[in-house]
């Protein structure tokens, strides 16, 4: 009895070794290699059992025990790894972790049994019986131990029983049932040696030793190593995607569970679903099937670069197409809403530049009287003009944004002289200063020339913003406003602005949030400060549309530097300096102004009459062809919104009769739309509201002289 069990052990070994040895030859996958992984535990365990039947006292018994151990304790930790990945259940990667470290403790229980009385609470050699061995008592360890082996028992073949029961294929199906027998026959074998029926004898590594053998049946015979193929057959009917195949002849030849799941007449009528199929494909349309939207995708199917058919692929384009479809409906709104906030900044434009041409007009007539004025009525006159202006500003300020926001704001280069333009900007700024004990300095570098070619409105705007900013916070001390010269180019110069004040400065968390529009940062310690908070987001813009980018330095309580690099074009030519003629004065010649407002005819008449000018008025575009009819101009100012025909309309009428006479749009106006629609109605410039006295001299020289 005792040599037939040492074959059997002798047999079992070499079984497991060739096993063993051709599995790693063939590993190509995880579940590949959870088999070797389970075959080679299983060889050391059966190895270690010979050393305990070869054994001819305790501690060479007890050494031939650990020595088994080493692979008994993950034999079944493998093998239900095995099963799960087999069956294609994931498993978590903390609670294999946790299994790990369970059976790892048992093996370290088990070494130092001799110490640790948990999982062997005693040893005692025997001499008796098969063969001389040590009989253990059992810990509380070992009785845990051996619960959750019948769990994994329970667990592993359920999965098997299952997965068999579910599959379809003939070959995979045999394939599963020998591996679930072979670990049936091991748990069997397990149970047995629980219940003592072998004795001193071991009976599971018998049971080791039969489903080796219905493992090698499972391998060799219905290759249980080609699970690739296991692999691909799995995957392809868990896609999500709907899978169609089709040979040369153009007869579907596969199709997977989703495909069928998709369009179930594939199993009863798929003559007539296959050309919907190819003619969606070809069109790459989407196919609303039920609730969703499958959009079907084309490919060849080739072998040694020879078409052996096509493959269809189902690809759920619901979400996608349902955000599509829902960022199209948004973006209509946002687009309705812009044009809606568009219309409302023309028409708020007009509607306040209209007032505010008449709070700006009459203010500079009182003004030029000023000699007849008392001091404080004076005082009154220019703090009208001040607050008008501050006011002009803000909804020149929304204006931008608004431009800005529409991607509408463009740079328009011309030749400029940037000492006139700084100097104008100080003039302004010095204005603005107010009682407050605050130094204006200007450094521009001596070697830049006077004159550039560059958006001197735009400079100019991004000057004053940034030195009103350094007004509006500094108290007393120094706004310096510098102007050097970097580097230069044959057709530009490269040039650095800086405007720096010793104010209160910006705290470093508040960095981050300058230059948002509608805001302005330390909202507690400036509240009350007037400003939209625009004009350093409209800078910054404005910069950034001429190549630079602004950038801040700053320290709380000390002051703040803004500064910007940007290019300027040279001018190439010497050009001789215009006459000025803004203070010629017009021979009496004939001024007709079309304006429904009547406020606004009396400024334009009180600005126009001192210039020896003959000014006649009209509120209507039907009243100024009548007047036109019959008198002739030399010049006309056309308001833009009027009751009955619009300036437009009036100039365009004005036009058709083969009239020449100079046309300058007088609009509140400033969309770049209204002004394009002036130009091509007929009008030759365009003047702003409020009128700009020496603007309006200037087209009025340039059009009658």
């Amino acid at each position: 009895m005792y040599n037939t069990a040492l074959i059997i052990q002798y047999l079992s070994i070499a079984l497991l070794l060739i096993l063993s040895i051709y599995i790693f030859y063939k590993w190509k996958t995880r579940t590949q290699g959870l088999l070797l992984l389970n075959c080679i535990v299983t060889l050391i365990n059966n190895a270690g059992y010979l050393c305990v039947m070869l054994a001819k006292d305790s501690n060479a018994s007890l050494l031939g025990i650990q020595l088994s151990y080493l692979g008994r304790v993950w034999i079944p930790y493998t093998l239900i790894l095995f099963s799960l990945d087999l069956c294609r259940i994931d498993i978590k990667k903390s609670l294999m972790g946790f299994l790990a470290l369970i059976h790892t403790s048992v093996y370290f229980l088990v070494l130092f049994a001799k110490f640790i009385p948990l999982y062997y609470s005693s040893i005692t050699f025997i001499e008796d019986g098969l063969f001389p061995h040590n009989e253990y008592g059992h810990g509380i360890v070992h009785y845990l131990y051996t619960v959750l082996l019948v769990c994994y028992i329970v667990i592993g073949l359920a999965i098997l029983y299952k997965a068999i029961k579910n599959e379809r294929d003939k070959i995979r199906r045999w394939r599963l049932l020998w591996v679930t027998s072979a670990i049936s026959v091991e748990c069997i074998f397990y149970i047995l040696e629980l219940t003592g029926v072998g004795g001193a004898y071991d009976t599971t590594v018998v049971g080791y030793a039969i489903a080796s053998l219905m493992m090698a049946v499972a391998i060799f015979r219905y290759d249980l190593m080609d699970t690739l193929q296991l692999v691909r057959d799995y995957v392809l009917d868990e896609l999500s995607q709907g899978i169609i195949a089709i040979g040369e002849d153009e007869i579907i030849e596969y199709y997977n569970k989703p495909a069928l799941k998709i369009l179930p007449e594939l199993e009863t009528q798929p003559e007539k679903v296959l050309p919907l199929i190819i003619k969606n494909a070809d069109e790459g349309r989407s196919m609303e099937i039920g609730e969703r939207i499958y959009t079907p995708m084309r490919k060849d199917l080739e072998e040694d670069g020879k078409k052996k058919g096509e493959i269809f692929v189902f690809i759920d384009d619901t979400e996608d197409i349902r955000h599509m479809e829902m960022l199209q409906k948004e973006k209509a709104k946002a687009e309705e809403a812009n044009l809606s906030k568009s219309r409302f900044v023309s028409v708020v434009s007009h509607e306040i530049r209209t007032p505010m041409n008449a709070i700006v007009g009459m203010t500079d007539i009182l003004l030029s009287s000023k000699d007849s004025l008392s001091e404080k009525q004076l005082q009154y006159l220019k703090t009208i003009e001040t607050s008008g202006k501050a006011l002009l500003d803000i909804v020149n300020d929304i204006l931008d944004m608004s431009k800005l926001e529409k991607g509408k704001m463009e740079i328009i280069e011309s030749e400029y002289d940037i000492r006139k333009t700084i100097s104008d900007i100080v003039f302004l700024i010095e204005n603005r200063v107010g009682g407050k004990d605050i130094k204006i300095v200007v450094d521009i570098d001596k070697s830049i020339p006077s004159l550039l070619i560059g958006d001197a409105l735009r400079i100019r705007q991004i000057l004053i913003n940034l030195m009103n900013n350094s007004v509006k916070f500094t108290e007393k001390g120094s706004i310096t406003l510098s102007i050097v010269k970097d580097d230069k180019t044959d057709d530009e110069y490269i040039l650095t602005f800086s405007v720096s004040d010793t104010g209160q400065g910006i705290k470093e968390e508040d960095l981050k949030k300058l230059g948002e529009a509608f805001s302005q940062v330390d909202t507690k310690k400036n509240y009350g400060k007037e400003g939209t908070g625009l004009g350093i987001s409209i800078s910054k813009d404005f910069i950034a549309l001429m190549g630079g980018r602004l950038m801040v330095e700053s320290e709380y309580g000390k002051g703040t530097r803004f500064f910007f690099t940007i290019s300027q074009k040279k001018v190439k030519e010497k050009r001789e300096e215009k006459e000025d003629k803004t203070n010629v004065s017009f021979n009496g010649e004939k001024v007709l102004i079309v304006d429904d407002t009547e406020i606004n005819l009396m400024v334009m008449e009180e600005l126009l009459t001192p210039l020896n000018l003959s000014v006649t008025c009209t509120d209507c575009g039907e009243k100024a062809l009548e007047i036109i009819d019959h008198e002739s101009f030399s010049i006309i100012f056309m308001d833009y919104i009027m009751p009955g025909k619009n300036g437009i309309e009036t100039t365009k009428d004005i036009r058709e009769r083969g009239i020449e006479t100079p046309i300058i749009a007088l609009t509140g106006d400033t969309e770049e739309e209204t002004k394009k629609e002036f130009i091509l109605a007929g009008s030759n410039d365009i003047l702003s509201k409020p009128v700009e006295y020496e603007k309006m001299k200037n087209l009025l020289n340039l059009y009658l002289n």
